[in-house]
Formats: structure tokens, C-alpha cells, sequence
């Protein structure tokens, strides 16, 4: 893990050495680097001598074999860099236990064994029998489609006149005289493309390939359910890459980041990085799957009355984004903003309402003036209140004087 992202050294780039528990001791990486990027002087090859690839050395532009070396000393990673058995300057560098940027993964664990197994290891078998059912199958259809013909010796029609026919030439000749060698294996190529489609499958489901039925009646959930059982069986086999690139990827890019000022210090016993892949997101799928199984068996049984009364939808949204790794905030409403939506929404319906009643009221005979003389005395009085109301407490006018109050 470098500054610039990751780097990969294949198998026969580094060494690894573990202890009994499978914990990594020592590390050894192999890399070619220009001479011109180590910035000095080092160890000049004879002219034109040829090194042990072949190739001559002595040139600027030859890459410089350059070993690093990393170990745990006293619980931190020490690690620095040699190039012709001289230390290169400036390349001496530690890192806490937990942030080692040295990274060695394993697919499967061997108790005792450095390094991993892969999965092919696993099915060798299947995929050499394939690979020699592929081989035989290629040879014996090359072999079938080589046509030679055979002339009876006894013929009156010579092997040259065959030979130099045209396509759709007039030989003499009889039929009988001239045949076309013929293989003849066709049930027993049959027998080895089975074999091969059978070993072809097997190898297919151990690798995880998604394989979808082709039919016109396939369904979308049957591909969904192909892919979590997929995800489920993944799940189990990135289990241990969890524990051996995840958490120190992660644990190194905070100390990083932590490092340079770009994140400040976390305490470790308030905030706690969580993995929420592999194995942790194979169960968020599970706890999905039983999240919506209950709602489904609740509606289902005792009807979406009871299913409204008995279940918190705010509760049941935040479970079910959790299960899919959601963050809800800012994106699910908060009880305080539910509950002031619905207050202004029953204000609305009470204006609403009100509208509607003194409609409804302003169209009986009994607010029509003319058939209830009160009314109009009853509107008038109405109209001066409001009018008086509405100019008690002016200054009065410039020529009037102000009356003053009884008693």
C-alpha cells in the first residue's frame, strides 16, 4: 500500500514467513527499478558483459534488481530497502502493528504452509481431465477433416487424373475404384463432448459462474435468487480475505489519513471501524430476507389492518435500509418532521372545512335578507363594528375635536 494506491507482487516476486498461528514474520519483495529513479551510485557492470537474463549491462537505462526487507521487531514494522547489497538511503521506514502497508493474502488456509492455496488447486483434477478431453477432441476433429482418397490398384483411373480435377470435372472412371478415408469416431467424440460439458459444469458452479436457465418462462426472481445464492456462497469464501485485507486496508488508509492531518484522531473506544462485507454482508441479507418474510406472513395472516396497527413503519424503514447498508440520514424523515407535516396537513383540512360549512350556510333561506328581515339589521351592525373597529384608535382628523369619555 503505497501513497499512490496498491501494488501487486506475484508468487515469484516475494517470500513470507509465518509463525506457528499463521501471523506473518518477515516479508521479502523482488522489484525492478531504473537506474536513473534511485539517485545513486552503484555497482557498474563491465561494458557489454551480459548479465545472467542475457541482457547487457552497464547502460544508464538498465533496471536495478532492488529488495525490500520487512519484519516485525518489538510490535511495529521495520522494513528498508537494498539494491547490491548497499541500503539504499532514505528507504528505512516503520509502522504501527495494526497499519502494516505489507499486505500477504491467502485464499485458503493450510495449517503450517506460508503461503495460501488457490481454488484451482481445489478441482486440478476436474481441469485436467477438461483440458485433455479438449485436446483429444481437437486432434481427432482435425484428423476427421483431413480427406484423402484411396484409388484400387486395379483401376483404369490413375491417381493423377483424380488429383488434377477440377471441381465439377468429367473423369472415366467407375465409382467403385475410388473411396475417401473415413474416421469413423463419432460415437466415441460424443462421448467425450458429454464428458466435457459435465466437467465444464462443475468446474462453472466451483468458480461461481452465474448460469441462468435459457428458456422463454425464466423470471426475474429466478435470476434473483441465482445471484444471492451466489453472494451466499461468496460470502463464505471471502471470509478470510476479511480478516487479512480488509481490516488492515482500512485500519492503514485511517492511520494515513490520520497521519497527514486530513482526518483527526478517533478514539478507539467511542468509534470502532465495522466491515460490512463478506460474511457481515452475507447475514444483512439474511436479516433482509427475514425482515420482508415477516411482513409479507404478517399482511398474509391477519390482514393489512393488523399489520398497520402492530407494526412502526419509521422502524420497519430503518431495519430494512440497515440490511441493505443504507445510511438514512437526511434521507428518511425524522418523527419531528413527520409529525409537523401532519399538523399542517389537518390545519388545511380544518380551513377546508370551514370553507365548505359557510358555504353550505350561506345558501340557506335563513341568511337571505329577504326572507329574514333580521338578517339585513343583523349584517348592518356587523358592517359598523367592523367599521368602528377598524378606525378606534386613529388620531382625529385635522378641524374635529376629540370627545371626551363619560363620567
Amino acid at each position: 500500500m503505497g501513497k499512490d494506491g496498491l501494488k501487486n507482487y506475484p508468487l515469484n516476486r516475494f517470500v513470507v514467513n509465518r509463525d506457528g498461528n499463521g501471523n506473518v514474520v518477515e516479508i521479502v519483495t523482488k522489484e525492478l527499478i531504473s537506474r536513473k529513479m534511485l539517485g545513486m551510485d552503484l555497482q557498474v557492470a563491465m561494458p557489454n558483459s551480459p548479465g545472467d537474463d542475457g541482457h547487457k549491462t552497464g547502460s544508464d537505462d538498465q533496471d536495478v534488481e532492488v529488495y525490500t526487507y520487512v519484519r516485525l521487531d518489538n510490535g511495529r514494522w521495520v522494513w528498508h530497502q537494498e539494491a547490491f547489497d548497499k541500503i539504499l538511503p532514505n528507504s528505512r521506514s516503520t509502522a504501527p502493528k495494526t497499519a502494516n502497508p505489507w499486505l500477504c493474502l491467502r485464499f485458503n488456509v493450510v495449517d503450517g504452509e506460508d503461503y495460501g492455496r488457490g481454488r484451482v488447486e481445489e478441482f486440478l483434477g476436474d481441469i485436467r481431465s477438461l483440458e485433455g478431453l479438449s485436446q483429444a477432441i481437437v486432434e481427432g476433429s482435425a484428423a476427421a477433416a483431413k480427406v484423402v482418397f484411396l484409388v484400387s490398384p486395379s483401376s483404369t483411373t490413375k491417381p493423377k487424373t483424380i488429383a488434377d480435377a477440377g471441381n465439377g470435372a468429367i473423369v472415366q472412371g467407375r465409382p467403385d475404384d475410388v473411396g475417401v478415408i473415413q474416421v469413423g469416431k463419432t460415437a466415441d467424440f460424443r462421448t467425450a463432448a458429454e464428458q466435457m460439458q459435465t466437467l465444464e459444469r462443475r468446474i462453472g458452479e466451483a468458480f461461481l459462474v452465474l448460469s441462468v436457465r435459457q428458456s422463454e418462462r425464466t423470471t426475474a426472481e429466478e435470476v434473483r435468487l441465482t445471484q444471492m445464492e451466489l453472494e451466499q456462497q461468496l460470502g463464505g469464501l471471502f471470509s478470510l480475505l476479511t480478516v487479512e485485507f480488509l481490516i488492515p486496508y482500512l485500519n492503514r488508509t485511517l492511520h494515513m489519513l490520520q497521519r497527514t492531518g486530513q482526518l483527526p484522531k478517533i478514539p478507539k473506544d467511542v468509534v470502532r471501524p465495522q466491515i460490512v462485507a463478506g460474511v457481515n454482508a452475507l447475514g444483512r441479507g439474511q436479516d433482509q430476507q427475514s425482515l420482508v418474510q415477516f411482513a409479507q406472513t404478517l399482511a398474509q395472516t391477519m390482514g393489512p389492518e393488523v399489520m398497520a396497527k402492530y407494526l412502526d413503519p419509521g422502524e420497519y424503514v430503518k431495519r430494512l435500509a440497515a440490511a441493505q447498508g443504507i445510511d438514512v440520514l437526511n434521507l428518511v424523515k425524522t418523527p419531528e418532521t413527520m409529525q409537523a407535516e401532519n399538523q399542517k396537513a389537518q390545519e388545511q383540512m380544518q380551513q377546508q372545512m370551514m370553507l365548505k360549512q359557510a358555504g353550505q350556510i350561506a345558501g340557506t333561506p335563513m341568511m337571505d335578507p329577504s326572507k329574514n328581515p333580521g338578517m339585513n339589521q343583523m349584517i348592518t351592525d356587523g358592517y359598523d363594528q367592523l367599521t368602528n373597529g377598524n378606525t378606534q384608535g386613529e388620531p382625529p382628523t385635522e378641524g374635529s375635536e376629540e370627545t371626551p369619555p363619560e363620567g
